[in-house]
């Protein structure tokens, strides 16, 4: 039997966009049944985080009345813990709750409730949308299954051309390289076991009020999670510099890069070694 690592890909569209899932291994068919399996969970995370499914996650809490409690898959979760930290630390600009009319705060829309996977509504039919966030759970929950189901050293998982988790490294490199179109890094972005994700005026912006004010051209960030990275990358195209760079001090392994002029990308926080 052959030991050398052998390229796999598989791509399959998916929220709005097409998720391609890549990886090296001495079995080819066993990485692609890994990685079909790991794909499956993107569709999962699509049902549950649908907010044009009235059975999903989503479509219950909008059609929930104030004060139902409802419970919730570890994805829809996750997402909703994200995007309230977020939205706290952008001072509301980045809300997952922006298409609510009339406007609400997402922080009086839902409360989570830790012990048991639920959610507090605290208005009628909060309207959730999870955008980008939710490509950046469903690679986080695609990550898991490769690693805990499959033991995958290597794969790089890509959600659309916007966020990307790299687990372990290609064969002879400490990381996957992120190759981003236009996007010169000061330094190197090596991902191993983190993600990476970028936001933009014309790349992300569904979570982004119309009234926000904009302070970059576009905005990359890292860290350990999709969700967190891709939520972090929006947030920083809504904070003035000096919040920016005190958001990605708030974790270690947080880092960012922002371009504020045309050209001209500059490092928020330079990632881990």
């Amino acid at each position: 039997m052959s030991t050398e690592l052998q390229p796999v890909e598989i791509r399959r569209e998916a929220m709005n966009t097409v998720f391609a899932f890549h990886a090296y291994h001495d079995r080819p068919a066993y990485a692609r049944h890994a990685l079909t399996a790991a794909m499956e969970e993107v569709a999962w995370a699509e049902e549950r985080l649908s907010r044009f499914l009235e059975s999903s996650d989503l479509g219950r809490i909008a059609a929930a009345g104030t004060g139902e409690v409802l419970r919730v898959d570890p994805i829809t979760f996750e997402v909703l813990r994200v995007s309230l930290k977020l939205y706290e630390a952008s001072g509301g600009a980045f809300d997952i709750g922006c298409r609510q009319r009339p406007r609400i705060p997402l922080t009086d829309l839902i409360a989570l409730e830790e012990g048991g996977l639920c959610v507090r509504v605290l208005a009628d039919g909060p309207v959730l949308d999870a955008g980008g966030i939710g490509k950046g759970a469903a690679l986080d929950r695609a990550a898991a299954v490769l690693r805990e189901d499959w033991d995958l050293e290597n794969a790089l998982l890509c959600g659309g051309t916007s966020t990307i988790l790299g687990i372990g490294a290609p064969p002879g490199e400490a990381g996957w390289r992120p190759l981003v179109e236009g996007a010169v890094f000061p330094g190197p972005v090596l991902l191993r076991d983190r993600a990476f994700s970028a936001s933009g005026v014309n790349v992300q912006g569904e979570h982004i009020q119309p009234e926000a004010e904009i302070m970059c051209r576009r905005a990359w960030a890292g860290a350990p999670g999709a969700a967190t990275a891709d939520g972090l990358s929006t947030a920083l195209m809504l904070l003035p510099r000096e919040d920016a760079i005190r958001l990605l001090e708030e974790d270690r392994d947080w880092f960012g890069f922002a371009e504020y002029e045309p050209g001209v990308i500059t490092p928020l926080k330079e990632p881990s070694s």
